[in-house]
């Protein structure tokens, strides 16, 4: 039986239930690294009763990354916890995606983590992300040059379309000082894994931690709460400009298809310059869920472009992903997408497709059709202002 240390447990099953949504009695898979911050975290649901699955990943980039694998794996049956192991070469998939060690680390990771929640039926993936970890992801994300959605840091509970549009990655911990979490674990007499590669300087996060944290301390002891007082208030001024936004998108979104994104360009160039951005990036979003911190640079140049088309009326906003505009709509488009509109179709004022009657013709992803036809073999006339597909002509 697990016993309560010093770590305010009743603030965290209201952080549990208020901010996480988690319910009693559904099971929740937990990422084990065997660190004090994922040990702290599975300790706790359990002591709080829920049904926890213990999940570790083996990124194969250490020696004795088999012996943590089967650190974490003794200490579930000693919880007397279901317990799930995956693993790959992260350095090799790394190479093959052309991504950096941490971005395929945290893709092979995450991918495992969410398989295994679809796979045994549970409400959530939980991690040990803690207040040190969203002080450290402010603080790149503000050396980066992100803007709101990356300042306000991490959330409670994100549903996260990259890994599952209905499972939610939870993160109850994030009130919670690392410290407190190397306290719970020797309350619980458990030794924490240490990962050497968390010294590592040649990680970005490392430097900031090691590095870039206790230089700013000296001017500011108390910047780790000053950001994240910061991260807090820019969240809730996102919630604000994300209910802007969606009003914005019903107003200028004209049609979406498998690969495609439709504006109608008159309603989204009256947007202001900030809500154009946001529903560029929300247009973004939607055809590509799995990019992450897409950059301010590529989003402005397709700013400058809608506002200021080219003669080409074509660019490519980001690799595999191109923008399109003409007098009345812009297009998002990736490579292959049949783009098809549901208002009537558009011709380059140069063109003058020919239309042979009977006969028809491909126009716009459209097909328009013409026959003769014998009004003395027709029944009634259609109500025309109810079937706008058909137009009448005396020949």
């Amino acid at each position: 039986m697990l016993y309560n240390f010093f770590m305010d447990m009743e603030a965290l099953h209201q952080v549990c239930v208020d901010e996480c949504a988690l319910q009693s009695g559904r099971p929740v898979v937990v990422g084990v690294s065997g660190g004090a911050d994922s040990l702290c975290l599975l300790l706790a649901l359990v002591e709080l009763g829920y049904p926890v699955i213990a999940a570790h990943f083996d990124h194969r980039l250490r020696a004795q990354s088999g012996e943590d694998a089967r650190a974490v794996e003794a200490l579930a049956a000693r919880l007397n916890l279901p317990f799930v192991l995956g693993g790959t070469d992260v350095a090799a998939y790394a190479r093959e995606g052309r991504m950096s060690l941490e971005e395929a680390a945290r893709k092979a990771r995450y991918g495992f983590l969410f398989a295994q929640a679809r796979s045994n039926g549970a409400q959530a993936v939980a991690v040990g992300h803690t207040a040190d970890d969203q002080v450290e992801t402010v603080l790149m994300h503000l050396l980066r040059g992100a803007g709101i959605s990356g300042l306000k840091g991490m959330t409670y509970r994100a549903v996260q379309p990259e890994w599952d549009a209905d499972i939610p990655v939870v993160r109850p911990l994030l009130d919670v000082r690392h410290e407190e979490t190397l306290a719970c674990c020797a309350q619980h007499g458990i030794s924490p894994l240490e990962d050497e590669s968390n010294s590592d300087l040649t990680f970005f996060r490392n430097r900031l931690r090691h590095e870039l944290l206790p230089l700013l301390e000296t001017y500011n002891p108390q910047v780790r709460e000053a950001l994240t007082r910061t991260a807090r208030s820019l969240a809730g001024d996102l919630e604000m400009l994300d209910a802007a936004t969606n009003v914005a998108w019903q107003q200028c979104e004209a049609a979406a298809g498998e690969g495609f994104v439709m504006l109608s360009l008159e309603p989204f160039l009256a947007l202001l310059l900030g809500t154009q951005r946001r529903v560029l990036r929300a247009a973004v979003a939607r055809l590509r869920p799995d990019l992450r911190d897409v950059d301010f640079l590529s989003i402005e140049r397709g700013i400058r472009f809608l506002n200021h088309p080219s003669r080409t009326r074509e660019m490519e906003l980001l690799p595999n992903l191109r923008l399109m505009v003409d007098d009345e709509r812009a297009v998002l488009a990736g490579l292959g997408a049949e783009i098809r509109s549901q208002n009537a179709p558009r011709m380059a004022r140069e063109a003058e497709p020919l239309l042979d009657v009977p006969g028809e013709v491909a126009l716009d992803g459209w097909t328009i059709r013409a026959d003769f036809v014998d009004l003395e073999e027709v029944d009634c006339l259609p109500d025309l202002g109810a079937d706008l597909s058909q137009a009448w002509l005396n020949a």
